[in-house]
């Protein structure tokens, strides 16, 4: 049986993020909507990665594009070289 999650962490850093979820029971949270008190999940932290700025970007590369983990989906529409089949 899950129990909903106990503890929640705002990550600001890589580092942050890195050390909350060493825990075995933690959860990274990259965006959407997420209703935790109406989910049975098998995590008791939920770890907020959503203000990780390394998260949030998106990088040109000479294969294409690197999208971050917590890029929002607008600000993937929006970028210039995001291959429009994307």
């Amino acid at each position: 049986m899950h129990t909903n999650p106990q503890a929640y962490v705002r990550a600001f850093t890589l580092e942050e993020a890195a050390r909350a979820l060493e825990n075995a029971s933690a959860f990274p949270l990259c965006g959407g909507a997420l209703a935790l008190g109406t989910l049975d999940i098998p995590y008791e932290v939920i770890v907020d990665v959503q203000e990780v700025p390394e998260l949030n970007k998106i990088i040109k590369t000479p294969e294409g594009v690197s999208i971050g983990g917590a890029v929002k989906l607008q600000t993937i529409v929006d970028f210039p070289d995001v291959p429009v089949a994307f």
